[in-house]
């Protein structure tokens, strides 16, 4: 039999006479240590969720903010126009044909959408009846007379400068 100077001192810190579960230093045993990890994991839980939280709302002020951001309204005469060439390139032949357009943004938290939806629909009616008289271009703008609208939006990424500048105005001289 040979003499192992640890399995002595191992022997010594058990408590009370429970040889099994050797006492740490502190006097706490490892139960009492496996359950403090436990709540100290537990803690950490609630913060982890405020942060998902925190980047869940961010998430969703960014799609907000950009909500229907990029609008563009057409505006043609039914019969003059045709709005199947909006999404070709321009030519001599079509140029007649082509419908007018405006583009707005509408960038922010509180969407001003109606009023762009107004003021471009005002300005490319204009436009499209420059050399009309004036009550072409209210027709236009009522949607009377065979004039028809049509209103495409999109989603503005963060990824556009007018996204950022818009975001952080006060950093930004224009």
């Amino acid at each position: 039999m040979s003499y192992e100077p640890g399995a002595l001192a191992a022997k010594d810190t058990t408590r009370d006479g429970d040889a099994d579960e050797p006492a740490h230093a502190d006097g706490q045993s490892a139960e009492n240590e496996a359950a403090e990890s436990s709540t100290t994991e537990g803690s950490q839980g609630p913060r982890a969720k405020v942060w998902l939280a925190l980047v869940v709302i961010a998430i969703f002020e960014m799609w907000l903010f950009g909500r229907r951001g990029h609008i563009e309204l057409c505006v043609a005469r039914e019969g003059v126009h045709d709005f199947a060439l909006l999404d070709t390139p321009r030519t001599d032949d079509n140029t007649r044909r082509y419908p007018t357009c405006e583009k707005r943004l509408n960038i922010g938290i509180t969407s001003h959408f109606e009023q762009a939806i107004e003021d471009a629909a005002l300005h490319a009616c204009r436009r499209a009846n420059i050399l009309r008289s004036k009550e072409e271009a209210i027709a236009c703008v009522l949607q009377q007379a065979g004039w028809q609208r049509r209103t495409r939006t999109t989603w503005c990424p963060p990824t556009h400068d007018h996204y950022y500048k818009r975001l952080f105005w006060f950093a930004f001289d224009d």
